[in-house]
């Protein structure tokens, strides 16, 4: 009974995308039962989060979620928005995203890996990229290369103006819960105020400010000093990605010399395990989406390809690492990873030996070709021999 209430309810959801498309007179899109997608030839929209998302929405914010999901699917139909430079001026905001969103995008909509349709961004972190968005009341529209052609602008030119319109648009506004402080605005650019050290370095915090962005609604702060509080703003993040819908990661940032950079604490702090273990689940499920994104795009386009698994294991003392199966015979992306293990062949294998992995790209770089991907994949087609692996491989 339950079950029949809940397809329904994701029926009547599809359906309601469905008219409200169709009143915009974008046509042409099908729902997917099965799948819970709505699909116009080579075009898929997955409806499974934003459908969480609206059902957990107020009421008074339904009708935001709702917004979003029709732009970025008249963005997926027609083509980017053009809106001119007149228009666009005074909704510029300046906002910090995980890095591999952009690459999802650029998956999802099959777009080449030069073009310029997807988001402009510059790196921020490891994990994060700064990016512009054009605030409207009912949506956000991701600025992108076309739109700065058109504009005349370049990119750190439309991001200084985006990050005044931020700056000037927040005051400080947090709450202490256990030693960790929360950004208190609740307006979808919470995680995004990281990109105003100044307000930050304010809080009273024990050290530098350490910071987490769960999600775009979240912004977290302890300080370097005090690794129990970091251990649990780590805690309060991982609660936030069990429940959000739309998560980032909960990979840590401190600020040094007003500017933030990946926290990484010495080998031995009360808090070292606790962020490598964040940091290793991170880049586990980047590269697990990625995976996925990369066997549909393969399927859809008909191409032999093997998607290489990133693996992580734990020591017995705490230690995290990573590693990626290289089989022989394997024509595919390897993920990069602390150490390759070397195989008999790509499926069931038996491992041969293993090497680290700069170790490895040192011997054997003419056959790892960096594929320009972010997380980074190399693409392989040849097994190197028996006496090249030899020179690289630790054995067991």
């Amino acid at each position: 009974m339950f079950a029949f209430l809940q397809q329904w309810a994701r029926d009547r959801f599809a359906r309601r995308v469905l008219r409200a498309l169709e009143a915009e007179g974008v046509t042409g899109f099908a729902y997917d039962r099965a799948n819970f997608q709505l699909r116009a030839g080579e075009i898929v929209a997955n409806l499974g989060n934003v459908y969480t998302e609206w059902k957990r929405a107020a009421w008074s914010q339904r009708r935001l979620v709702l917004g979003n999901l029709l732009n970025m699917m008249r963005h997926l139909h027609r083509g980017p928005e053009t809106p001119g430079w007149v228009e666009a001026r005074d909704r510029l905001v300046a906002v910090v995203r995980e890095r591999f969103f952009m690459e999802a995008v650029r998956l999802q909509t099959r777009e080449p890996a030069d073009s310029q349709r997807g988001p402009a961004h510059a790196p921020f972190s490891d994990f994060f990229a700064r990016c512009l968005v054009l605030d409207y009341p009912s949506h956000t529209h991701y600025v992108n290369e076309e739109n700065l052609t058109e504009w005349a602008m370049d990119f750190e030119e439309a991001w200084a103006m985006g990050l005044e319109r931020l700056q000037d648009s927040t005051q400080s506004k947090f709450r202490l819960e256990q030693g960790v402080f929360r950004g208190d605005w609740n307006d979808d650019y919470d995680s995004s105020r990281v990109l105003l050290p100044e307000m930050l370095a304010r809080l009273e915090v024990r050290g530098a400010p350490v910071v987490c962005l769960p999600n775009r609604l979240t912004l977290l702060v302890a300080g370097s000093e005090d690794p129990e509080s970091i251990c649990r703003m780590l805690a309060q993040a991982e609660q936030v990605l069990s429940v959000s819908v739309k998560p980032q990661n909960a990979v840590p940032l401190v600020l040094r010399d007003g500017h933030f950079v990946d926290y990484r604490p010495p080998a031995g702090a009360a808090d070292f395990e606790a962020v490598e273990k964040v940091r290793y689940l991170a880049w586990l499920g980047i590269y697990e989406e990625q995976t996925r994104l990369l066997e549909e795009k393969h399927a859809a386009e008909g191409k032999d390809l093997h998607v290489g698994r990133y693996g992580v294991v734990r020591s017995d003392q705490g230690v995290y690492s990573s590693y990626a199966l290289w089989g022989d015979g394997m024509t595919g992306l390897l993920p990069q990873a602390d150490e390759i293990y070397f195989c008999d062949r790509p499926e069931d294998p038996r491992v041969l030996g293993r090497a680290p992995w700069a170790r490895a790209q040192e011997e054997l770089g003419d056959l790892l070709l960096d594929a320009g991907m972010f997380p980074p994949r190399f693409y392989v087609s040849r097994f190197p021999g028996e006496e090249r692996i030899r020179r690289c491989v630790t054995r067991e």
